[in-house]
């Protein structure tokens, strides 16, 4: 079965992870941590940084949420993205961003094994910067 999770930034701990459940005003997450799991407590988030788990990993293990940036074995970057056309995790690459064309489904046999091959180097929330790789 497939983990549903989401992670978002806090809004009061500088740029600290909370992951949980988001609102359905999307402002707070609930955590699913057991530490946490008393049915009242939640954290507030910023809402243009709630991020789901894909379901992927890179070859380190980590986890890879939407937003994440990946590096690749073969040079370049790419950002992974919730498409609503595809109903689906893709990516797509850095040079592309903006682009409507240049998306892969993630779940296409070809782009797992190029996954379990890259590495989660940072997110478009922290690390805009990285977007603007140029791998010419």
């Amino acid at each position: 079965m497939k983990t549903i999770k989401f992670r978002a930034l806090s809004i009061f701990k500088g740029k600290e992870w909370l992951y949980g459940i988001p609102s359905w005003d999307f402002t707070h997450l609930f955590p699913t941590d057991e530490d946490n799991l008393d049915g009242f407590s939640c954290f507030e988030c910023r809402p243009e940084t709630i991020s789901q788990f894909t379901g992927q990993y890179d070859k380190n293990g980590t986890e890879i949420y939407e937003g994440d940036i990946l590096a690749h074995d073969y040079g370049g970057y790419s950002l992974i993205v919730y498409r609503e056309e595809c109903m689906a995790f893709c990516r797509i690459d850095a040079k592309n961003v903006g682009n409507i064309n240049g998306y892969y489904n993630l779940r296409e046999e070809a782009w797992l094994s190029c996954l379990q091959r890259a590495k989660v180097i940072g997110n478009q929330y922290e690390n805009p910067e990285l977007l603007n790789y140029n791998n010419d």
